[in-house]
């Protein structure tokens, strides 16, 4: 009732429109700078977050450029770690490889000199320089031969076969030293590490009637090392192509993976960046309307409070005056009455000034009453006496 009361009074009328329009004021002010500031924190959150996903792309990209270059030099390095450790292979098993052939190539032909000098007795003693020279041609048929040469037991050449259509027996002959070209070529198979001589004495029953003298060429060795050299070579090649192969095989598939994982990984950072700006102008949307609503509930307690506050304070006292002034001019000539508000304000300075009128007013009314009483007594007595 009290706020109903105060809400229609005249007196208050303007000051509650005039407080109406300064809290309109205030909430429109208020919500315009809200929202310029809210718009600004949301235009910073939003760059913000735009920079974050194009840094986490950029960061992506380079992990993708960085496991490309490092799959590739994995593959260049594995490729030349594995052609020099099959390269050294290669060295460590040519070397085993020309020592046993040259074992085995010196140890079949001291076998095969043994063998020439146990069919040679009989032809010696028979001095059958036919079969001995058929012996040397039998021994040829081995390609690591280059000659073979029976000697007598004083030291006299038996057999005198030499291919001179041999490469071999023609560098030796250049080589040698000798009065005979077999002088000449063996001076030079001494002389040349790539010969070797197989001296085996010809002594059937214990007396020694001869030797015999092979003479081997260790080129074929070289030859089957080469050969060799090159069959590795050609599988160190198959074997780093296939390397390459499933690198670069192994490498496409991650490439491929990783790519599908960037691809992914860019479409969740751009989806987390739309729902980050989503989320953003909702929670800024609903902060201003909670803002707006805070401050038009602030707003309306605020006239509620000063409307009860004015009508407590101001029109109760008001109101007594009035019925005071009211009694007063309802013509009951009660100047004895005193307003009663004591209140150090612009209604108790009103209060006081009323009681002050009626004060100086009650001996004037009394006065006037006393000679209208004293005029109509002489009045009644005149009309006596008439």
């Amino acid at each position: 009732m009290l706020l109903l009361s105060s809400l229609r009074s005249r007196l208050l009328r303007p000051v509650f429109l005039t407080l109406c329009a300064a809290v309109v004021v205030q909430v429109v002010v208020a919500l315009a700078l809200t929202r310029g500031t809210i718009g600004a924190l949301e235009q910073d959150l939003q760059k913000n977050l735009s920079e974050d996903a194009a840094r986490l792309l950029g960061e992506l990209q380079s992990a993708d450029v960085e496991v490309r270059n490092g799959l590739s030099s994995l593959s260049e390095r594995m490729q030349g770690d594995l052609a020099q450790g099959l390269t050294q292979r290669l060295t460590d098993e040519q070397m085993q490889l020309q020592n046993v052939l040259e074992h085995h190539l010196k140890q079949s032909g001291d076998d095969l000199a043994v063998l020439l000098a146990g069919v040679a007795p009989s032809a010696i003693w028979d001095n059958d320089v036919p079969a001995l020279t058929e012996f040397v041609r039998m021994a040829h048929q081995n390609p690591a031969v280059v000659f073979v040469v029976y000697f007598d037991a004083d030291g006299n050449q038996l057999t005198r076969h030499l291919n001179r259509k041999d490469p071999r027996v023609k560098a030796l002959l250049d080589k040698g030293e000798g009065r005979t070209a077999f002088d000449k070529v063996l001076s030079a198979a001494e002389n040349d590490p790539a010969f070797y001589l197989a001296k085996t004495p010809i002594n059937p029953k214990g007396a020694e009637i001869g030797q015999v003298i092979l003479g081997l060429s260790t080129s074929a060795v070289n030859t089957e090392l080469s050969a060799f050299n090159s069959r590795f070579q050609t599988l160190v090649a198959g074997t780093a192509s296939l390397v390459e192969t499933g690198l670069a095989a192994t490498a496409s598939d991650s490439a491929k993976i990783l790519g599908a994982r960037l691809t992914a990984a860019t479409e969740v950072a751009e989806a987390l960046d739309a729902n980050s700006q989503r989320a953003v102008k909702r929670s800024a949307t609903t902060l201003l309307w909670k803002i707006s609503l805070g401050l038009a509930a602030t707003g309306v307690l605020l006239l509620v409070a000063v409307t009860l506050v004015l009508g407590r304070q101001v029109l109760r006292r008001l109101g007594l005056l009035v019925a005071a002034l009211r009694g007063l001019s309802a013509g009951h000539g009660d100047l004895t009455q005193r307003v009663e508000i004591h209140s150090a304000d612009e209604v108790g300075d009103m209060a006081d000034a009323v009681n002050l009128f009626l004060a100086k007013l009650q001996p004037i009314v009394q006065e006037a009453r006393a000679i209208a009483v004293q005029t109509g007594a002489e009045i009644d007595a005149l009309g006596t006496r008439s």
